[in-house]
């Protein structure tokens, strides 16, 4: 659907379930950054998916400047 992004990630043996939803187009860039933070978190709790995340964020948010100010 245009306008919105959404994942999904079961993990029925650990009795897990995830659902991420965003109300953008361009909230795509954050679904599979989100995800391997949320199982790292669950799985090792090693802090360098966070870095991953912010990453993505932040260069999404550099090429959405420098497209509106071409």
């Amino acid at each position: 659907m245009a306008g919105f992004k959404s994942d999904l990630m079961f993990l029925p043996e650990y009795g897990i379930g995830a659902v991420l939803l965003t109300n953008s187009d361009s909230g795509g860039v954050l679904l599979r950054p989100m995800m391997r933070r949320l199982l790292r978190i669950i799985f090792d709790g090693k802090p360098e998916a966070v870095g991953n995340v912010d990453a993505s964020a932040a260069n999404f948010k550099a090429e959405l400047a420098k497209s509106v100010s071409d």
